[in-house]
């Protein structure tokens, strides 16, 4: 949420929390500004940890309308205040921020981005500055940002966020020798799905399927300078970290994170709930519910004395 003159009411907000709560005060209090706990000032909404151990007197002292707290917070030194307890309060404050920030969005097509006349663009979806986008569909409440390059045959779908410098649908980097001896780029037909929920970091890629499509499941988050190979398919949930490198044809199961650095050998397995640490090189399937970690080993036979 932008620090503007737009109020909102405690009862307002309710609606954007996914766990349970109980409002303690004035569900009618008002808030203008979201700010931290310590320089919080009348008429903002703050949170405050339950890991601090002096969390009410924090409480107490801070300047903020509405504070996000502890179902355990003593409601005697809310003078003045409403307070939303929850169990999670970094959660609950999480899901009311984000929830204003989509209702404040703005969308439509910037002056300066280029369309494919059979590009198919949800009427509540925002295209950035200097962005291209193909002969390709994007959802409802989706996201581009500046100088993105969407190629044809993409499709995006539902509340997506594409940040700047993204490339999607280019044609990924297979090629094969022909008769003649020479490399050639083998045809890439396919194309990319982006499912709904995802989050595309600054200048990541993700090339399209030779044939068949390359698919990034929902809910999964790709951060920046990250890599995502042709016919990559990846489940649901999925946290791939920055400057990732995923080859060409890997399976990545739901809930896998993937660290920053790592590289994944192209047509690998990577089952349900696997964790591959920061700087891995993997170079074999991995079973579920393992973790992958360092990089791999030349033997001692295949280094050439000199």
């Amino acid at each position: 949420m932008s620090k503007s003159n737009n109020k909102y009411r405690v009862e307002e907000i309710t609606n954007f929390i996914r766990g349970g709560f109980i409002i303690d005060g004035d569900a009618g209090q008002r808030f203008s500004r979201i700010e931290g706990l310590d320089d919080a000032s009348e008429g903002a909404l703050t949170w405050c940890s339950p890991k601090k151990e002096n969390q009410e007197e924090l409480i107490r002292n801070t300047g903020a309308s509405v504070v996000i707290c502890s179902d355990s917070v003593s409601h005697e030194i809310a003078a003045g205040k409403t307070l939303i307890k929850t169990d999670d309060p970094r959660k609950t404050f999480m899901e009311v921020v984000n929830g204003l920030k989509k209702q404040e969005r703005e969308y439509g097509i910037h002056p300066t981005a280029v369309i494919h006349p059979e590009a198919e663009i949800h009427d509540k979806a925002y295209i950035g500055p200097f962005t291209y986008v193909g002969k390709s569909r994007i959802g409802e409440g989706t996201v581009i940002h500046g100088h993105v390059y969407i190629y044809d045959n993409v499709e995006i779908g539902n509340d997506v966020v594409v940040e700047a410098g993204v490339i999607i649908g280019a044609d990924g980097y297979g090629y094969q020798k022909n008769h003649d001896g020479d490399w050639e780029r083998f045809p890439h037909l396919g194309g990319v799905v982006i499912k709904d929920q995802v989050e595309i970091s600054c200048n990541a890629t993700i090339d399209r399927g030779s044939l068949g499509n390359t698919v990034i499941g929902r809910n999964t988050k790709i951060s920046k300078e990250t890599h995502i190979s042709h016919n990559v398919q990846t489940g649901e949930r999925c946290i791939i970290a920055g400057g990732a490198m995923v080859s060409g044809s890997v399976t990545i199961g739901d809930d896998v994170w993937i660290g920053p650095n790592s590289t994944i050998l192209n047509k690998l397995i990577i089952d349900n709930k696997v964790t591959i640490s920061i700087g891995a090189v993997v170079t074999k399937d991995v079973r579920s519910g393992f973790t992958a970690v360092g990089s791999r080993i030349i033997p001692e036979k295949m280094i050439q004395k000199k």
